[in-house]
C-alpha cells in the first residue's frame, strides 16, 4: 500500500507565517511608495510638510520590509525547524 504524505502542523504553520510575512512585505512597499510620492503629489502635500519625519518613516517601513523578506526566505533551513 503506498502512503500519502501529509505535511506536519509544524510545516503548515511555517508556511502560513512565510504566507503572512509576503503580504506583509508587500504592504510595506507600498507604505513606502507612499510616502516617496506623497510630497510630489499636490493633493497629499499637506499632509507630508515635515520632511524629517517622512524620511526617517521611509527608513522604517523598509527596514520592516526587509525585515519581512528575510524571515519569511526560509525558515527551516535557516532555524532547523520541522
Amino acid at each position: 500500500m503506498g502512503h500519502i504524505m501529509t505535511a506536519s502542523p509544524a510545516s503548515r504553520a511555517v508556511t502560513r507565517l512565510e504566507t503572512v510575512l509576503r503580504i506583509l512585505a508587500g504592504v510595506f512597499v507600498l507604505g513606502a511608495l507612499l510616502y516617496q510620492v506623497g510630497p510630489i503629489w499636490s493633493r497629499t502635500a499637506g499632509f507630508f510638510q515635515t520632511l524629517p519625519f517622512v524620511s526617517n518613516s521611509i527608513v522604517k517601513v523598509s527596514l520592516l520590509l526587509g525585515i519581512c523578506l528575510y524571515a519569511a526566505g526560509d525558515l527551516i533551513r535557516r532555524k532547523g525547524w520541522c
